[in-house]
């Protein structure tokens, strides 16, 4: 009798083991999944920031007409010839920004800043806590209000970052600065810097 009450609870407690195995394998498998594809999108996201800057960075004469290196390229005229008018600058980073970020405009909150001359002049386009379509501002700011702006940001969420040096040359010389990019999950921003 004793044999038989013993193999029944080893049975019972093989039985209870195989099933918190079967748990935890089937858990991990499941979370592995989301890690998957999370991580997946984390990397589109990364690679598509790096390669919009890098595009509109290397493009240095206007392609056929209709493409989207033809935007560009322009942008980067219109920089070139510019008068030192921040509106200016403001207007062609807003229509840059709209096109590098078309196909994710709908998702994500985003930032694009160049930095000449000591001034940062950004467009920003970002959602509200409960808009469905992305607010746009665009403005002047300082290297340092940037800074603590995006490093107050970064504490509560993930930012895809890039910035390359852009030199562009023009009639009164070489326009030198940095041209940043920053793109969060949409209603990240909340406002954008000030």
């Amino acid at each position: 009798m004793a044999k038989g009450i013993a193999t029944l609870m080893d049975t019972i407690f093989l039985i209870l083991l195989s099933m918190i195995a079967a748990s935890i394998l089937f858990y991990a498998a499941g979370s592995y999944g989301k890690t998957l594809i999370q991580h997946s999108q984390s990397l589109f996201v990364d690679y598509y920031v790096r390669q919009a800057v890098r595009t509109f960075v290397s493009v240095s004469d206007p392609p056929d007409c209709g493409s989207s290196d033809w935007d560009y390229a322009l942008a980067k005229l219109k920089l070139a010839y510019f008068n030192g008018n921040g509106a200016t600058i403001e207007n062609i980073l807003s229509s840059v920004g709209e096109k590098i970020m078309e196909p994710l405009a709908q998702s994500s909150d985003y930032i694009m800043a160049l930095e000449v001359g000591g001034k940062v002049y950004y467009v920003c386009s970002y959602f509200g806590s409960s808009s469905t379509t992305p607010s746009t501002e665009s403005g002047e700011t300082t290297e340092q209000e940037l800074r603590n702006w995006l490093s107050a940001l970064s504490l509560h969420t993930k930012l895809y970052t890039y910035s390359v040096p852009l030199y562009i040359k023009g009639k009164s010389g070489t326009l030198a600065g940095t041209l940043l990019l920053v793109v969060a999950p949409g209603g990240s921003f909340g406002s954008c810097p000030s």
